[in-house]
C-alpha cells in the first residue's frame, strides 16, 4: 500500500501525458556504495507498467538528494515530501521516476525509487477486471497493484464504499463462493466487532485475503489475490 499511495502523490505531475509507443526503460543510477534490491521488476500499479526498486546508503539525506539533482537535472525535477520523507521526481522521456528516501539514522538512507511507464491508456487485467466485478455497485477503487514475478501473481486491489462492514463482508465472500473460493480463517478484533474483519480464502488455484475496515464515513475493502503461476 505503502507504494500505491506514493504513487499517488507523484503521479498527478504527469496526468496530461500521452505515449503512443514508449522507449527503452531508462537506468536510474544509485549513490557510489548503495546497495541494491529489485522489489518488482514486472508491476502494473494503477494500471500503469511500473518498476521497483531499493536501496540503502551510508549518506545524508542533503548529499542522496543533491546526488538525484544531478542526475535528474536540477531544472527538471519536482520535490516534495511525504510524511516528511522528501520524494524527488521528474520526467524522462515516456517516463515517470520518483525516489522516495526515508533515513534510517543520520547518516544512513534508504530510497525507493518507481519508474512508471506514461502511457496513453492504463491497463487492466482479467484479473483486475474479474475482482472489480466483485466488489459492490456503489464502490470507488482507490488504488490497484499486480505483479508478475518468479511465477507467482499478487493483485491488491483498494476500494472504498458506504456500505457497512457487515454488508462489503457478506457481498464480496458470495462474489469469490461463485468463483470457487473456500473461508478458510475469518478474524475479528474484539475492540472492532462491527467495524473490521479480515479474512483468509482458499480454491484450488488461488489464495485470497480480504481486509473490511472503517474509513471515516467510509468502509474501506481491501482484497489482495495471489496465484502460483507455475502450477
Amino acid at each position: 500500500m505503502n507504494a500505491a499511495r506514493h504513487l499517488a502523490a507523484v503521479l498527478g505531475l504527469a496526468a496530461s501525458a500521452t505515449v503512443s509507443h514508449a522507449e527503452p526503460w531508462p537506468e536510474v543510477k544509485t549513490p557510489a556504495g548503495a546497495q541494491v534490491q529489485t522489489v518488482a521488476s514486472d508491476t502494473i500499479l494503477n494500471g500503469r507498467p511500473t518498476r521497483l526498486f531499493r536501496f540503502e546508503v551510508n549518506a545524508g539525506e542533503r548529499e542522496v538528494l543533491a546526488f538525484f539533482r544531478e542526475q535528474f537535472g536540477a531544472k527538471k525535477v519536482v520535490e516534495n515530501r511525504l510524511k516528511n520523507d522528501p520524494v524527488i521526481a521528474t520526467r524522462q522521456g515516456d517516463y515517470f521516476l520518483t525516489v522516495q528516501l526515508h533515513p534510517l539514522s543520520a547518516q544512513q538512507m534508504q530510497g525507493t525509487v518507481m519508474t512508471t511507464q506514461l502511457l496513453a491508456k492504463p491497463l487492466t487485467s482479467e484479473v483486475t477486471a474479474d475482482t472489480r466485478r466483485m466488489l459492490p455497485p456503489d464502490s470507488k477503487v482507490v488504488s490497484t497493484m499486480q505483479s508478475d514475478d518468479a511465477g507467482k501473481r499478487s493483485l491488491m486491489l483498494m476500494t472504498v464504499n458506504q456500505n457497512s462492514t457487515s454488508a462489503n463482508r457478506d457481498h464480496v465472500v458470495q462474489a469469490m463462493q461463485q468463483r470457487g473460493f473456500r473461508v478458510v480463517r475469518e478474524e475479528t478484533p474484539p475492540d472492532a466487532r462491527g467495524r473490521s474483519v479480515a479474512l483468509l480464502l482458499s480454491s484450488p488455484t488461488e489464495e485470497a485475503q480480504v481486509t473490511v475496515a472503517d474509513a471515516g464515513k467510509y468502509r474501506s475493502v481491501l482484497i489482495n489475490r495471489m496465484k502460483d503461476t507455475k502450477r
